[in-house]
């Protein structure tokens, strides 16, 4: 009787030593699946800042282009006696 109990202790103690490498492993494997899953959202939200960034920059460009066209053909006539809109096309104050 004596021999079943210490097998049935022995067998019990290594099922529990087994359930803890068990879940030791678990919880690495969740701290790693977790890690990857912070690291792809910092990924994602880094291109999304970096397409953002470049679209504002793409924005700005766009009206310094339509500025310096407006500033080319002039919206009011000079010869009419009207300033035009673009401070480069009125007389130079300059002497």
């Amino acid at each position: 009787m004596i021999s079943t109990t210490s097998h049935s202790i022995c067998s019990a103690a290594a099922a529990v030593q087994a359930a803890q490498r068990q879940a030791a492993a678990a919880e690495a494997a969740g701290r790693a699946q977790a890690q990857a899953l912070i690291s792809t959202v910092q990924a994602t939200l880094d291109e999304q800042r970096r397409t953002r960034a470049a679209e504002q920059r793409r924005q700005v460009y766009v009206e310094f282009l339509d500025a310096a066209q407006a500033c080319q053909m002039p919206l009011c006539s000079p010869a009419a006696g009207q300033a035009a809109i673009c401070p480069a096309a009125a007389p130079s104050a300059v002497g």
